[in-house]
């Protein structure tokens, strides 16, 4: 049987007993390689489930300088966890996640062909052009001019 295969609630069932059998066989907690090397699960997945776990207060963690521990937590918790994959579920979320890539895409091309950067572009090449036809309209203010004239203040 594949990871991919197991329901939430499985994964959660044998990460629960990863934690418990290796703190019993090594005397200490468990970090996610750890439990990763005991399941057989991809890192990815043991993160994501340890993750998923501690939000349901199931694992506890207790951070390290250089990598976390894990401990068990409330376990009855994992009798919460779902027992069965929701295809149907999957299935919507697949959907709009389609929907959603296929509107960033459509965004994406209307700001590339649609003109947005080209007129951009132009607006700042003729704003440029202004500017050197006529550079007294870029003038600014010589800060120093201050320092020579005098002042008009009456006491």
């Amino acid at each position: 049987m594949e990871e991919n295969d197991l329901t939430q609630y499985k994964q959660g069932h044998i990460v629960v007993a990863a934690v418990r059998l290796f703190s019993h066989r090594e005397g200490k907690m468990p970090a996610a390689r750890d439990i990763a090397e005991l399941t057989g699960f991809h890192m990815d997945l043991t993160l994501l489930l340890c993750n998923k776990l501690l939000k349901l207060d199931i694992l506890t963690i207790v951070k390290g300088a250089f990598d976390d521990r894990y401990h068990i937590g409330d376990h009855l918790a994992l009798e919460a966890l779902p027992k069965s994959v929701d295809h149907e579920a999957m299935v919507k979320e697949v959907e709009k996640f389609k929907v959603e890539s296929e509107e960033k895409k459509k965004k994406l091309e209307d700001m590339f062909t649609g003109g947005t950067i080209d007129r951009k572009k132009k607006d700042r090449i003729r704003q440029l052009e202004d500017s050197l036809k006529d550079p007294s309209s870029q003038k600014r203010p010589n800060p120093l001019d201050a320092l020579t004239k005098p002042d008009t203040h009456e006491d």
